[in-house]
Formats: C-alpha cells, sequence, structure tokens
C-alpha cells in the first residue's frame, strides 16, 4: 500500500467517525469536528505526497 493510499484510508476513516458522532442522538459536536478536520488534513497529506518515495 503507498503513502498516497493510506492517507486516504485514514481520511475516510476520520471522516466516517465525524459523520457518525454528528449523526448520533447525542451529538459529540466536538470530536466530531475533530475528526472530520483531521479527515481534511489526511486529504490535503494524501494530495501532496510525492509518489516517488517509498
Amino acid at each position: 500500500m503507498s503513502r498516497k493510499q493510506a492517507y486516504l484510508l485514514n481520511a475516510g476513516l476520520f471522516f466516517l467517525a465525524g459523520l457518525i458522532l454528528f449523526l448520533r442522538p447525542n451529538r459529540d459536536l466536538v470530536l466530531g469536528s475533530i475528526s472530520l478536520v483531521l479527515g481534511g488534513v489526511m486529504v490535503l497529506l494524501a494530495l501532496m505526497s510525492d509518489q516517488t518515495k517509498p
């Protein structure tokens, strides 16, 4: 698995966790927003990751 794929997998998991935290009946907005921000950071890392690096 390349570094870019690992970043995208982590981003998907963070987005999923953030959405679950937001859509629960007893919402946890702080943890949900932290998870969504971390997902965005992982997407940025995936876009900036260089394919020539191992």
